[in-house]
């Protein structure tokens, strides 16, 4: 699966790395804004904003860029959700900073939170992390801060359940390929224990628009298909109950490499 890549996704992912508007982060609330409780003209009331939007609204503050999603931009399929809350709800606060923030500056601790990647295929570096019961996700790369939501408590999720019930969903990476973050190849390995004598498919994805120049290695076996493409065709027969490594290097032509490996071990016969 191959990530879409859209200009306007782009300058949205790639807008310099995201953080809390403090040193920690809140477990329910954003400046006294709180998904399901707070509405629009709250937002209006304290910073004097969103004034003419009645359906989502961006602004800066303070050195943070602020995204909010209101009650009344939602689908029909949302219909019992809509008449549940008050007219414009804050249903989502996305907040993100002009300034690059480790995640131990933010005092949380990760060792509590569920995490996952919210990469899709897996790519190295990023890692999110999820608080369900206060409603707020962290996703960050490298150990950075790239982005915190604002969501419903699990307490009140129930006014919107087919909104919120995959919370997950918040955090979502469209592409790496921009401003700030180097490109990175990452590979499709089988995954479990596969059988040596049937010929296996690998594929690499690299980030950098431009492409680049695929150099795979193995430590047995034989590629009989692909070299200097994305997508191998390795022959292991001869390898049950062994491992075989496979490495690609990506060389992009300006005299920039990334490499990344995976290790397939086969089943016994």
């Amino acid at each position: 699966m191959r990530f879409a890549i859209q200009t306007a996704a782009k300058l949205f992912a790639c807008i310099l790395l995201l953080a809390a508007p403090v040193s920690h982060v809140s477990a329910k609330a954003w400046r006294g804004i709180q998904p399901l409780h707070s509405t629009r003209q709250d937002v209006v009331r304290l910073f004097n904003q969103c004034v003419d939007a009645n359906e989502s609204c961006e602004f800066d503050l303070g050195g943070e860029h602020v995204n909010i999603l209101f009650s009344s931009r939602l689908s029909r399929e949302n219909l019992d959700c809509i008449r549940k809350l008050p007219p414009e709800t804050v249903l989502y606060i996305e907040v993100r900073l002009f300034a690059r923030t480790a995640l131990e500056d933010l005092l949380v601790e990760p060792g509590q939170l569920i995490s996952f990647n919210p990469t899709k295929p897996h790519r190295p570096g990023f890692k999110a992390y999820l608080d369900s019961k206060d409603g707020w996700l962290i996703s960050t790369f490298q150990g950075e801060v790239d982005q915190i939501v604002f969501i419903a408590a699990a307490k009140d999720g129930d006014l919107c359940p087919r909104y919120y019930r995959d919370p997950k969903r918040f955090i979502k990476v469209v592409e790496l390929a921009c401003a700030g973050l180097p490109p990175i190849v990452t590979l499709d390995c089988p995954s479990g224990s596969p059988k040596a004598e049937s010929k296996l498919t690998i594929s690499a994805h690299y980030t950098d628009d431009g492409g680049g120049q695929f150099v795979w290695r193995v430590s047995g076996g034989k590629i009989v298909e692909g070299q200097g493409t994305n997508t191998i065709t390795l022959d292991a027969e001869g390898f049950s109950g062994q491992s075989i490594e496979v490495t690609v290097t990506v060389d992009d032509g300006n005299g920039h490499t990334v490499s990344t490996s995976c290790q397939i071990q086969f089943r016994p016969t």
